[in-house]
């Protein structure tokens, strides 16, 4: 591994900036260009003569030689071992290399390379660190090793034309995976070099390919991330118990997540609710790749999901509705007044990637971490004497992972066979790579209805003679 120093810094700036900040660098995974796919893998190279239009330099002969590097998949899907006594199954990076010939020449050496590059930024007056965590290459042709450099006789002689080579390299499954935060970035880039095609005997360099690196920790090869389903608990103040459910059908970053609360006040307690908030907590955790006692733990990110109050009341699982707010004149969210429970279900969406990153996996070789926390945080007030009394706060969190925007099932299979097309494509814009991109309408289609239609088996507490928590049940 090597690493380097370079003058400057990333700007810890107070709010992550727009699109366009991120770039060149930082593009977003659905903005990449759809790779060129060869038609197959057999390892042997192909040539052909295929007629162009010379243009001016080639009737001056002026035309060069031009490489060209083609991927199979710009994006690879890693399934890093939990356990480093498991086995990881790799993926395989695939694609071809064309070389184009104006005239007959002869070839030394060609070669593949896929680098990985990271830069971490320590948010203060010290310079950006950069450094290389995948250096990888695979050879297609060598007669330099064997062979006298000034002996064209002993080289591969190719004619004009077109001629193409196939190729393979194995990515193994802890490499750090795409990232791009404002404490840092990993991309990965693709490469290939002819040696001696170029004036002077240079060499020809291909124009950088973008290879994107995720997670996906589905069970199957290519299965989709695991469902979500927590059950947290509680009490206001000491006496009210209440019981919370989060529920997603893959908790990735763009979906969504269902909220549900339910809260048993005591009859002999007044309490008002004025609000509840659903917030994510994003934790960074930076080592520098040279040092191993050089870390930071920033101040992690809040990111808010959800808040209900009188004027924000709960959507009952209709995320694309405008409710009206409870009362025109009443902000408080739920008061015990009129007797009875608070008991709702809320459907959000989840931020998008340029906020919300995926967490980082057992498994992962990352300098860059990144791990969750959802925390749910309940004002409230005990009146008394027929006084609101003061505003007091419990929160409660619980630990999550979430995994990339592109790892739900449509980016990861192809279709099944048809005579006719039972989901006919429409607009690009409708079928996106990235659940970031998706329309509210059918995302909900996809991972809200099932939500929905297994009606919750909220968590509701169950109070004793003495009127204390004994717990919490299912509902019934």
């Amino acid at each position: 591994m090597s690493s380097s120093i370079k003058a400057g810094g990333l700007t810890p700036d107070e709010e992550y900036g727009s699109e366009d900040d991120f770039e060149p660098y930082f593009r977003r995974l659905h903005h990449a260009s759809t790779s060129s796919r060869p038609s197959s893998l057999s390892g042997r190279s192909s040539s052909t003569s295929r007629p162009t239009s010379p243009g001016l330099l080639g009737h001056l002969g002026l035309n060069g030689p031009t490489l060209e590097v083609h991927l199979l998949e710009d994006h690879l899907y890693m399934k890093p071992s939990f356990d480093e006594n498991t086995p990881t199954s790799d993926p395989l990076l695939q694609g071809t290399v064309t070389l184009h010939l104006p005239k007959a020449r002869t070839l030394r050496h060609l070669s593949v390379q896929v680098l990985g590059l990271q830069d971490i930024g320590w948010g203060d007056n010290r310079a950006i660190e950069s450094s290389i965590v995948l250096d990888r290459e695979v050879t297609l042709l060598d007669s330099l090793a064997s062979k006298a450099d000034d002996d064209d006789s002993a080289h591969l002689k190719l004619e004009k034309g077109e001629h193409t080579w196939e190729f393979i390299l194995v990515i193994p499954s802890s490499t750090p995976t795409y990232e791009r935060s404002r404490w840092g970035r990993v991309r990965h880039r693709v490469v290939a070099k002819a040696k001696g095609l170029a004036a002077f005997g240079g060499d020809i360099v291909t124009e950088e390919r973008e290879l994107f690196l995720k997670v996906d920790p589905g069970g199957a090869v290519s299965g989709p991330p695991p469902g979500f389903h927590a059950r947290i608990e509680g009490r206001i103040d000491t006496s009210s118990p209440f019981g919370i459910e989060l529920q997603s059908k893959h908790l990735m970053v763009g979906g969504l997540l269902l909220f549900r609360f339910h809260a048993l006040p005591l009859a002999d307690q007044p309490l008002v609710i004025a609000s509840i908030a659903l917030n994510i907590r994003q934790h960074f955790t930076l080592q520098s790749p040279e040092d191993a006692t050089r870390t930071l733990n920033p101040k992690p990110d809040s990111l808010h999901v959800a808040f209900l109050d009188g004027d924000h009341p709960p959507n009952d699982g209709d995320l694309q509705s405008d409710k009206p707010a409870l009362a025109a004149n009443r902000k408080n969210l739920w008061s015990s007044e009129g007797g009875g429970e608070l008991k709702f279900k809320h459907l959000a969406r989840l931020p998008k990637d340029n906020v919300l990153r995926p967490s980082t996996f057992p498994g992962t070789k990352a300098f860059i971490k990144l791990r969750h926390t959802v925390e749910v945080e309940i004002l409230y007030h005990l009146p008394k004497d027929g006084e609101l009394g003061q505003r007091l706060k419990v929160s409660i969190s619980k630990g999550l992972e979430f995994h990339n925007c592109s790892s739900y099932l449509p980016s990861l299979v192809l279709p099944e066979y048809a005579v006719r097309d039972p989901l006919p494509q429409g607009p690009s814009e409708e079928h996106p790579n990235c659940l970031c991109c998706l329309k509210l309408k059918p995302l909900i289609e996809r991972h809200g209805k099932p939500l929905l239609v297994e009606e919750g088996r909220a968590p509701i507490p169950k109070l004793g003679v003495d009127g204390r928590t004994q717990g919490l049940v299912d509902q019934v």
